[in-house]
């Protein structure tokens, strides 16, 4: 029912956007308008923290509240439960990054969506890096305080 709910508003976002939508491709930030760059920022600034705080702390600092991610055909909800899937030994080795190709924009200007390229390197059981390459989605909402949070990834 709640992947459901997650197209569906997938789906919407992609119909109700007006023209805020940049090309795919390497993203020239200087062209994208207002808050598209906002969101080019986020998720440059969540990238790098992964990098300087950590995944776990990363992963639960930019959700919301009710952010929710799907990993192996498995939902994790809320910023608690996300931290903790990524407090441990394996993540704690780990290095990520992303590359955001194209920014959408809800006529609204309250929910966005961002997808890209990302690079993850995960230890096997004997500590060796292996990399894990594919395309991300993430859904990101403006909060009441104003600020941007994914709700899901």
């Amino acid at each position: 029912m709640q992947r459901k709910t997650i197209l569906i508003c997938f789906f919407t976002l992609s119909w109700v956007t007006h023209g805020q939508e940049s090309t795919e491709g390497n993203l020239v930030y200087e062209e994208l308008d207002s808050v598209q760059q906002v969101i080019h920022t986020l998720e440059k600034s969540f990238q790098k923290m992964t990098v300087t705080d950590g995944i776990a702390n990363a992963f639960a600092h930019f959700s919301a509240p009710d952010s929710q991610l799907n990993r192996n055909n498995h939902l994790i909800k809320g910023k608690e439960q996300i931290f903790e899937f990524y407090d441990n030994v394996m993540y704690s080795h780990a290095k990520v990054d992303w590359e955001p190709n194209r920014i959408v924009v809800g006529k609204g200007n309250d929910l966005a969506y961002c997808q890209g390229n990302y690079v993850w390197e995960i230890p096997d059981k004997d500590g060796k890096l292996k990399t894990y390459e594919g395309i991300y989605l993430t859904i990101w909402k403006k909060q009441p305080d104003g600020s941007w949070k994914y709700v899901w990834d």
